[in-house]
């Protein structure tokens, strides 16, 4: 089972290099299935002037829920009052991390977000998605910087 959303985003403003936008990652396969072929990805896919392709890595990997959790990344886990009355006690969040992308000013770009449940479609797994805004200095993946993830 799998979940598309795809935004048009048009006319961006003078000199404007790329945007930012939040998002929190929640799984009911922490922590029993990190490792497993039970590894729910989240892609935000890219569809720009100056870069085609997913903008959500950790440490060079696909964001998944175990490249979540090798790099530390679910700040809330198991117990904690922040899960309550989530549907994820016992299981894991993030808190809100953000991600970056490049555009050109002026461009049409298409911005799609995909949630891919893995191996299995009874253990869920969802993201919010917050607070796009604009930023002037953007970011184009490279070999020397994959733009990746950033804890707020």
């Amino acid at each position: 089972m799998s979940d598309l959303v795809t935004r048009i985003l048009d006319c961006v403003p003078p000199g404007t290099y790329g945007y930012i936008f939040d998002f929190a990652y929640f799984s009911a396969e922490w922590p029993v299935f990190v490792d497993s072929i039970f590894n729910d990805m989240f892609i935000a896919w890219s569809t720009s002037e100056t870069y085609t392709g997913n903008i959500t890595f950790v440490n060079d990997a696909p964001l998944t829920i175990t490249s979540l959790h090798d790099a530390g990344a679910f700040q809330f886990t198991e117990a904690d009052p922040e899960l309550a009355g989530t549907g994820f006690e016992t299981h894991a969040g993030t808190g809100w991390l953000n991600a970056k992308g490049s555009t050109l000013p002026g461009e049409v770009f298409q911005l799609s977000f995909f949630i891919a449940d893995m191996g299995d479609d009874w253990l869920p797994t969802q993201v919010l998605l917050d607070n796009f805004r604009w930023d002037c200095e953007g970011c184009v993946p490279s070999e020397i910087d994959d733009c990746g993830i950033q804890p707020q």
